[in-house]
């Protein structure tokens, strides 16, 4: 019984220093092509500002896997207001605040690349993309797709679970709120604790069994 548990404490040593589990790190079966067709059924927020323009809503779909945050913007198709330069501000659980820059091709169909405003305005990502719409005809407007990477949001050798809020102030008065980071050493504590458990169990059982 010894060695069962000295093998099983093994294994979770193991299991916590190879494959630590990133939250969302599934692959979310999104490709930046341009064509908006695997976006469905993604957690959407709706931003606007009902105080300005109550017909103006635009809506934003987001998922993440284990590297990317993947973001797509669908301009309302009233009030005319196409996808421009706008500046996404990211408050970060932690306190720290990051602001990123939309920078979408003028034309019909092109590139949407984003940068890091606070970091000496470099490129972060480069393969968005963006599909320009009528934006007078109420049935078409600007839609774009992008990704930034997860490692914008995390200072350091920040582990744990960590929350982001993400603020297009041009577009609305609404949050989308996402979340990153590693559980990696929380497993671990969880799977060492059975086992501890486990033979703390095994223990007791074989005192009773001696005393009966």
């Amino acid at each position: 019984m010894k060695k069962l548990l000295k093998d099983c404490f093994f294994v979770c040593i193991i299991i916590c220093i190879m494959f630590p589990m990133n939250t969302l790190a599934a692959q979310n079966g999104v490709t930046l092509d341009g064509y908006f067709d695997d976006w469905n059924g993604k957690p959407v927020t709706y931003l606007r500002y009902t105080s300005v323009a109550t017909e103006q809503v635009h809506s934003v779909r987001q998922c993440t896997d284990s590297s990317n945050l993947y973001l797509n913007i669908k301009m309302g198709t009233k009030g005319g207001q196409r996808l421009d330069r706008y500046v996404i501000e990211c408050s970060m659980s932690n306190g720290q605040m990051k602001h990123f820059q939309i920078a979408p091709d003028e034309p019909k169909v092109g590139r949407v690349t984003i940068y890091d405003m606070d970091g000496g305005y470099r490129a972060v990502s480069q393969d968005g993309y963006v599909v320009r719409g009528n934006n007078n005809d109420g049935k078409t407007s600007d839609q774009a797709e992008f990704r930034i990477p997860l490692s914008e949001f995390q200072s350091g050798n920040s582990m744990g679970i960590s929350n982001v809020t993400l603020k297009i102030p041009d577009l609305g008065d609404r949050c989308v709120v996402f979340q990153t980071g590693s559980t990696g050493p929380y497993v671990g504590v969880i799977l060492c604790g059975i086992v501890a458990a486990a033979g703390a169990f095994l223990s007791l059982h074989r005192r009773i069994k001696a005393q009966a």
